[in-house]
């Protein structure tokens, strides 16, 4: 196995919590790359996050707390 992988997740919308950095920014990265409308979330203001995120959606998200869950799938649909 030489370790190149390619998937296409073109017209599917993939959600990546803790996406605003470390692992999780690589995952969303990859999700895009294959052609995802990709979401991440974090805790933070948005403008902490602006370098290198315009073809991501950013959604501030406190996973901790089930109202916010619960606003952010009412939002999603």
């Amino acid at each position: 196995m030489d370790g190149s992988m390619s998937f296409d997740f073109s017209a599917r919308h993939v959600l990546v919590t803790g996406g605003s950095n470390g692992i999780g920014r690589a995952i969303a990265g990859a999700f895009a790359a294959a052609g995802a409308d990709v979401t991440i979330t974090g805790t933070r203001e948005r403008n902490a996050y602006e370098d290198g995120f315009a073809q991501l959606t950013y959604r501030q998200l406190q996973v901790q707390d089930p109202d916010a869950i619960r606003r952010a799938r009412r939002r999603r649909g």
